[in-house]
Parts: structure tokens; C-alpha cells; sequence
């Protein structure tokens, strides 16, 4: 055998290795179940505001609304806003449904859009999150316009990366704050009249050492979570690491059940569900 022959083809490069694995193509299902979920959560999120569009779109003082900001242009005609948001659950709704469901996701992010410009405080970091998985699902497949139930996966990568960095970058600021390392955060926040005050902070007294314990088990278990979730090995215990967390946040401080809901329903990325097969004849 020749010197050439025998020689092993050169290694590929790693960013071509990691280009190759971001866009390899991925089950279409999942992005399908997680847009759908989304619908719902923006068609509820969007119906709570309608009774009260005079005071987070309508009045004149203490607007923040980034469309004053950019335009300086007075707050909108409330039958404008009404129309906007009617427009918008209908299109959160029915859009995920459609066949072209990323071209509806696109108009879905514009109408949301354009909605939170004309909000009088910032919007929520929760319904920020929201705004811009809407962008990026205008790029992910779904069953209806994959091949074979498959289709590249960087769309729906995107919004796993996405949703992952709020955990990742969620543990590390806390990493880089001296209050939690000695666990008072959680003593604060359990006490905090903004912030404390259900079931269990009302009725538990935290002992330093427990407060410590705490402390660093959310953020481990944060980035375990950021981490663990890309890992066939490690996703179960990461999917559990969320329900459990959000799960003692629910118990302990007065966080929005929109936030947990949001947070929760991402795992319909993740999860796998087997698909149904036809039925033998």
C-alpha cells in the first residue's frame, strides 16, 4: 500500500464540527408543541392587559414607552391598542396552527412588537423573553414544512440556546454576587416585603446554614440546568432541576404564575414524545 493511501484523512476543523452539529437537521415535532404552547401563553398573557390598556398604554405622564423614546409621539388611541392586541391573540392562536407556521410566528413577534412599544414601563423580562422566541421560531421548521419530519435544526437550536443562557447567565451573576455566597440573598429575598411572603417563607424560619445550602444549590443548580439540558445523559435531571426549581420558587416568593408557566412550557423543546405510528391494516 502507498504512503498516500495509507495516510488518514486530515481532522476536521472544529468550528466546521460545531457548524455541522448546529444545523444538522432535527425532529420537527417539538418545535411544533412548543409554538402552540406559546400561542396559548401569549393569547393569555395579552388578554389579562385588555381591561386595563388606559394605564400601560394610555397615559400621558410617567411614559417610558420605547416608541416615545424613539419617535416622541403621544400615547396611541386606546381603540388602536385594542385592536392591536385583539389582532395579536387571534394571530397567537390560530397562527401555530397554519401551514406556513413561520411566516404567522413572524407576524405573530411584529404584532407583539409593537404592542410592548407602546407599553408606559418596560415590559416584563419574561415577556421579553417571549417577544424574541417569536422571532426565532419565524426561522424553525415544522412538521408541515419539514422533509420526512425532520428539518435543519438551527432554528429551533436557537431557541434552545435562548431559553438555556437565562439559566446560565441567571447562575452566574449570582456566582459573581457576594450576598449569595454566604446565603443571605435568600434570607432577604424570603423577608423582602416585595418579594416574600408565601407558604413556606411566611411560616419557616431559615437557619444560616439551610440559607447557605440554598443559595448554593440555585446556583449549581442553574447552570447544571444551562448545561445539562444539551446532554441525552444529563436532560432528565435537568428537566427535573427546572420543575423543582421553579416549583420552590412558587412556594417561597411572589413571582408571576406567567413567568413559571413560560419558563416550564420550553420543555416541550426538549422532551420527546414517541410519535404515533399508522395503524396496521
Amino acid at each position: 500500500m502507498s504512503g498516500a493511501a495509507s495516510e488518514a484523512p486530515p481532522p476536521e476543523p472544529a468550528l466546521e464540527r460545531w457548524v455541522r452539529a448546529f444545523t444538522a437537521p432535527s425532529p420537527a415535532a417539538p418545535v411544533d408543541r412548543f409554538r402552540r404552547l406559546l400561542g396559548a401563553w401569549t393569547a393569555v398573557y395579552v388578554a389579562l392587559r385588555l381591561p386595563y390598556v388606559e394605564e400601560l398604554y394610555g397615559r400621558d405622564v410617567l411614559n417610558d414607552a420605547p416608541i416615545r423614546r424613539w419617535f416622541d409621539v403621544g400615547p396611541p388611541p386606546p381603540e388602536l391598542l385594542l385592536a392591536l392586541m385583539i389582532a395579536l391573540i387571534v394571530a397567537a392562536l390560530v397562527g401555530p396552527w397554519c401551514r406556513r407556521a413561520r411566516a404567522a410566528s413572524l407576524l405573530v413577534a411584529l404584532l407583539f412588537g409593537a404592542v410592548a412599544s407602546f407599553e408606559t414601563s418596560p415590559p416584563r423580562a419574561y415577556a421579553a423573553l417571549a417577544l424574541i422566541q417569536w422571532f426565532l421560531l419565524s426561522c424553525a421548521y415544522g412538521r408541515a414544512e419539514a422533509d420526512g419530519g425532520r428539518a435543519t435544526g438551527w432554528g429551533a437550536r436557537m431557541l434552545k440556546l435562548q431559553y438555556a443562557s437565562v439559566y446560565l447567565f441567571a447562575g452566574l451573576a449570582k456566582l459573581c454576587s457576594p450576598v449569595w455566597w454566604g446565603g443571605a440573598a435568600i434570607v432577604y429575598v424570603l423577608r423582602s416585603p416585595d418579594y416574600g411572603g408565601l407558604i413556606v417563607s411566611t411560616d419557616v424560619e431559615v437557619p444560616a446554614a439551610l440559607a447557605l445550602l440554598f443559595a448554593w444549590a440555585t446556583i449549581l443548580g442553574e447552570v447544571f440546568i444551562a448545561v445539562g439540558l444539551w446532554s441525552e445523559r444529563t436532560r432528565r435531571w435537568a428537566i427535573l432541576g427546572v420543575v423543582a426549581l421553579h416549583l420552590s420558587l412558587l412556594l417561597t416568593i411572589r413571582i408571576s404564575l406567567l413567568f413559571h408557566a413560560l419558563m416550564l412550557l420550553h420543555l416541550a423543546l426538549f422532551v420527546r414524545v414517541p410519535e404515533r405510528t399508522a395503524a396496521r391494516r
